[in-house]
């Protein structure tokens, strides 16, 4: 009962999505098991270390009527540079000197180093990003989709892009899935292709 409350459907019958980490995973093949193997994974695990160790984060970001005007404005400070540190490619690691700095020079309150920046990533701005992507998608008339591989070392990275127009924003371009797969031929893309569109319901 307590994994089952963890985890919620996914965008297919075979997919479910975990509530604490956001993976989603296919349960196909194993079922009860494969959500056994989630729990226990690396991302999952470090994810609930993240959580446990940053209760500023919950404190900003999920209990806003609790906090201060001065903490909301902490926490949205916190949760741009989070945002900033992905959008350029920088690790998190990257914010434990930044964080210091900010810190000393310009907010004392500000307390954002790699733990709590990763937390503010997995826990508050990925969801939102998915949430807006497939929001975006549902409305959209025409979408066009690109696929592509890259090769590092052994492993092979497939990311699958979609393009359309959106009123308010204009033209957008968003990565729609990225995936380790175990070969790059036709067919194993065609397959992998097909259902990617088919889990984000936009294969017509």
């Amino acid at each position: 009962k307590k994994k089952a409350r963890l985890i919620t459907r996914g965008k297919s019958n075979y997919d479910v999505k975990c509530k604490q980490c956001g993976s989603t995973f296919s349960v196909a093949d194993g079922g009860r098991s494969d959500i056994g193997n989630h729990l226990k994974c690396t991302k999952h695990t470090k994810t609930l270390t993240a959580i446990s160790s940053s209760s500023a984060v919950i404190t900003g970001f999920f209990k806003k009527d609790e906090a201060s005007e001065a903490d909301l404005l902490v926490a949205c400070q916190e949760g741009a540079w989070a945002y900033h540190t992905v959008n350029h490619g920088q690790s998190f690691k990257y914010m434990d000197c930044t964080s210091k700095l900010i810190k000393k020079m310009y907010e004392p309150k500000f307390s954002s180093a790699r733990t709590k920046t990763e937390a503010i990533v997995n826990s508050v701005l990925a969801p939102m990003a998915e949430e807006e992507l497939e929001s975006d998608l549902s409305k959209a008339t025409y979408i066009s989709v690109a696929i592509d591989s890259s090769n590092h070392k052994h492993t092979k990275l497939v990311p699958v892009v979609v393009r359309y127009f959106n009123p308010d924003k204009g033209v957008q371009t968003k990565l729609l899935e990225l995936n380790e797969l175990p070969g790059e031929t036709a067919d194993t893309l065609a397959m992998y292709l097909t259902h990617t569109l088919k889990k984000n319901k936009i294969d017509d």
